[in-house]
């Protein structure tokens, strides 16, 4: 049979002005600027690219539904002709410029407007 251990434990003494603190004061923030000095890290490849077959004609795009990189969220980078350590050693497709999975490269994002609301 196990013995059951009694444990005592305390909160830290700083930790009751923590949680009642107030917050920190409002700033008001104008506009939202990219700064290209804090960019994200990128990942480094892991050799893994989409199965997807480049297309010759320009009407139909490669890279549709089923593809890897489509599945995954990620966007399709690099070109047929220019291997990996090339220009960009971050490519992950095959299929180069004929691609249907490059919108936001390309910058083909849906048309919307925002909506004010009264209040």
């Amino acid at each position: 049979r196990r013995k059951k251990h009694h444990y005592h434990y305390c909160l830290p003494c700083d930790f009751k002005d923590e949680v009642h603190s107030k917050p920190p004061a409002y700033t008001h923030v104008n506009v939202n600027r990219y700064d290209p000095k804090n960019r994200p890290k990128r990942h480094p490849p892991n050799d893994e690219c989409c199965k997807c077959v480049p297309v010759t004609e320009d009407c139909v795009k490669s890279c549709d539904e089923a593809c890897l990189n489509r599945l995954s969220y990620t966007e399709c980078v690099g070109d047929e002709n220019l291997k990996s350590g090339s220009k960009n050693p971050y490519w992950n497709c095959n299929c180069g410029p004929n691609c249907g999975n490059r919108g936001m490269s390309k910058r083909q994002f849906a048309k919307c407007r925002p909506m004010r609301e009264h209040g």
